[in-house]
């Protein structure tokens, strides 16, 4: 929508009204159907019940975007991008409650059994770890490669649990490019997974419900969660880290491309290099002692938070739709700063060349202009100032 003001399709004011009708929960007036005149996101059958995917949101916010840029029925569209927004709602919240019911019961007695084996991972060759329930901690700088598994059986009699403790053993299998760790889905029983690497490594690891932990170690990381934490110190190369449900933290870490993604969480990346992008639906998004040779930061409904180390050379670019967004840059950056918000406030407290003010948008330069920072919000606030 920013871009859409920034090229001149959408005004200023009908970007304001649109807004408003995005927030707008007014009940229909009687006799309309509930959802309006608005056509609703995609949905399939499933068990006999609609089930709303990710994809057909997506699919139907792509096309409000293109209706956005070509049609001058402002009050369709509104009803349009109401019903999106409500429909966004009932998919995250759907999503969040079911991942709260996953059928595990944390409390009360239990069986554990751990296995420890040896760990060889050949260069070339991805360590593929899974996870269904139970958190995942793997460490670098080890002198040997092991694998450690700990198993809690819950549930049942107490000679039911150490029969199934008994029969438990480590998935460990082999392929041509990977090495895979798996836990099978079953019901109240959680895995920790804790490993050691004495080398750099290729990482996928993949959770359910638990904690990801990575640390001390190089090479290139994929992660995903569903439910738990995902936390990285001191790691090196590069990385791509999405949850749904639950914080990233990043720290201390060097690479060419780090991406972060989350759905409802917040996102915290401190003492990070590299090219950056950071998404993020329902969450806050903190970047502490970031030097970006680029950055992408982009919040939906939470606040940004940043202070930005270096130059800024790159491409460089903050937006937020409903909440506020406060950066902070270093004296040595040498870049073009545009900031602006459709409907919040816009404060600036640099010292900016060739400074225009034009109602609630800022521009000017650092230095001399060589790379771009663009800070823009929606409707929250916009702040920028010295480290």
């Amino acid at each position: 929508m920013l871009r859409l003001v920034q090229e001149g399709k959408l005004s200023p004011e009908d970007g304001a009204e649109l807004i408003d009708a995005m927030k707008s929960q007014a009940e229909p007036a009687a006799g309309e159907p509930a959802s309006g005149a608005a056509e609703p996101a995609a949905e399939t059958e499933t068990g006999g019940e609609k089930k709303l995917t990710w994809e057909s949101l997506i699919d139907s916010i792509e096309k409000l975007g293109r209706e956005l840029s070509t049609s001058v029925d402002w009050k369709k569209v509104g009803e349009q991008a109401r019903t999106s927004v409500e429909k966004a709602a009932e998919y995250v919240k759907a999503g969040v409650e079911k991942i709260g019911k996953i059928d595990i019961d944390f409390s009360g007695p239990y069986e554990a059994k751990t296995v420890e084996l040896p760990l060889s991972l050949p260069d070339g060759k991805t360590l593929r770890i899974e996870n269904a329930r139970g958190s995942t901690k793997v460490s670098g700088k080890q002198p040997l490669g092991t694998v450690k598994a700990t198993a809690k059986f819950r549930g049942g009699t107490p000679e039911e649990r150490k029969e199934r403790a008994s029969r438990f053993t480590l998935m460990m299998e082999e392929s041509d490019g990977a090495i895979t760790l798996r836990q099978a889905d079953e019901s109240n029983v959680e895995v920790e997974f804790e490993i050691g690497l004495s080398g750099d490594a290729t990482l996928d690891v993949r959770g359910e419900s638990g904690a990801i932990q990575i640390e001390d170690l190089g090479g290139s990381f994929t992660v995903r969660s569903r439910s738990g934490a995902v936390r990285m110190n001191r790691c090196r190369g590069n990385a791509e880290l999405q949850n749904t449900s639950g914080n990233i933290n990043l720290v201390d870490h060097e690479g060419e491309s780090i991406q972060l993604e989350s759905k409802t969480g917040s996102v915290n990346a401190e003492q990070v290099k590299g090219a950056l992008v950071v998404r993020n639906a329902s969450g806050s998004i903190h970047l502490v002692g970031v030097e970006p040779s680029s950055l992408n930061a982009e919040t939906v409904a939470g606040s940004i938070h940043a202070e930005l180390l270096g130059n800024l050379e790159g491409v460089n670019s903050l937006r937020s739709v409903s909440g506020s967004t406060h950066v902070k840059v270093s004296d040595t950056a040498n870049c073009r700063v545009t900031m602006n918000s459709l409907r919040g406030g816009v404060e600036n407290g640099l010292t900016l060349t060739d400074e225009l003010r034009q109602d609630r948008r800022i521009s000017g330069q650092l230095g001399e202009g060589k790379g771009t920072l663009d800070i823009s919000s929606v409707t929250g606030s916009v702040h920028v100032g010295p480290r």
